[in-house]
């Protein structure tokens, strides 16, 4: 299985803050040394992590697929070495448990949250993946891992992230029911991966099955 020991330039989405700021701290301290490329809406906090040597590009994922699109072209334009991407950009709408008959879930708030924690991810690993691709047909190994909630134990506490963790579950199931056999054998993996409920602050991770290509 590849590892992100042997990745040569990783995309981290989400990493101004939060899981995503220690995991690009924690990827970038890698023996390996491979470029970390990271994504944010907050430019004072991107400016301050191109000073640690990081490479940085501002977007907001809350767009359409026409947008996701253009920061795909412009990403792989730039960085034609990438060969990982940790999607981990998302929000948490508390309206989700907390509304009330004079206080209802605000609609667009809720829209707002299914995409970027389900949508964005879904276009993001759609036109990242002819990429992909083509690194894995030349024997290149190559990761897209998608960050899913810690809690998917109780999907109620936020249910647009057990969306993407159900996605890994059914990949791999399907997988199992011998789909593998039709597929080209390529080191292309797709890792849906969980930061583990007793360690919200650090790179270890609970993880559905891979999905390997």
């Amino acid at each position: 299985m590849p590892s992100l020991n042997d990745s040569k330039c990783i995309l981290v989405t989400g990493a101004t803050a939060g899981i995503g700021r220690v995991l690009a701290l924690r990827i970038k301290d890698l023996p390996s040394k491979p470029k970390v490329i990271v994504t944010g809406r907050r430019k004072e906090r991107l400016d301050e992590l191109a000073s640690q040597g990081f490479e940085t590009v501002q977007v907001d994922l809350d767009t359409d697929k026409t947008g996701i699109k253009k920061f795909v072209d412009g990403l792989l334009a730039k960085y034609p070495d990438l060969d990982a991407a940790i999607l981990n950009a998302g929000k948490q709408v508390e309206t989700w448990w907390t509304a009330t008959p004079e206080k209802p879930v605000d609609l667009d708030s809720l829209a707002s949250e299914m995409n970027v924690n389900y949508t964005s991810i879904v276009a993001t690993i759609t036109y990242l993946l002819p990429h992909f691709h083509k690194l894995a047909s030349e024997g290149k190994p190559t990761i897209i891992a998608p960050v899913t909630s810690g809690l998917v134990s109780k999907p109620q506490r936020n249910p647009t992230r057990f969306l993407i963790h159900s996605m890994g579950l059914l990949r791999a199931s399907s997988l199992d029911l011998g789909l593998r056999t039709t597929l080209p054998r390529r080191p292309l993996c797709i890792h849906f991966a969980s930061p583990c409920k007793r360690s919200f602050m650090g790179p270890t991770f609970m993880s559905s099955r891979s999905a390997h290509r």
